[in-house]
């Protein structure tokens, strides 16, 4: 089922966006940054759509081992001041 959309646009199938974000307080305030983007999955989730998602996000995933740690391997705690 498309969204509705803008006059003159072409209306958009309905899906899910995924990425990464982090999130710390920076003077009391919650800020969020934008790491990266995993991709994006169309409905309806058919079993072919959700197999193509997930290799899709395991490849992204290997491209952004610079930026973010393996689930194996804990964080590198803060140094102390």
């Amino acid at each position: 089922m498309p969204l509705p959309c803008l006059p003159g646009s072409a209306p958009r199938p309905i899906g899910f966006k995924v990425s990464i974000v982090e999130t710390r307080r920076v003077g009391g305030k919650v800020r969020h940054e934008h790491i990266a983007s995993l991709g994006s999955i169309e409905t309806p989730l058919t079993v072919a759509n959700r197999v193509a998602f997930w290799q899709r996000v395991h490849e992204r995933l290997a491209k952004l081992s610079n930026r973010i740690d393996p689930p194996w391997k804990p964080p590198t705690p803060p140094s102390p001041p």
